[in-house]
């Protein structure tokens, strides 16, 4: 799936350049904690990820996986990397 993923997906220094417009830009100034696809635009947790519904999440553009965003995901992963560096955030 990811090599098909690759070719709609745009390149990396096109992902890096919208990257930076995210980060530099007044338009985002507000939105912290959210994701963005290559269009610029917000995306949503997915509603469905069973069937041919999956299929959408992976190769469209306006949602994710939705245990991206689950708290207990989101807890193990700070875990992990305060275990792993040895940092708490700073």
């Amino acid at each position: 799936m990811a090599r098909a993923q690759n070719w709609i997906n745009p390149l990396p220094s096109g992902m890096a350049e919208t990257y930076f417009h995210i980060c530099t830009s007044e338009e985002w100034r507000e939105i912290t904690g959210r994701l963005f696809n290559h269009k610029r635009e917000l995306v949503q947790p997915s509603s469905n990820e069973k069937g041919l519904a999956q299929v959408g999440n992976i190769f469209g553009t306006k949602t994710y996986p939705a245990y991206a965003s689950d708290a207990r995901n989101l807890e193990r992963m700070r875990s992990l990397s305060v275990e792993l560096t040895g940092k708490e955030g700073e």
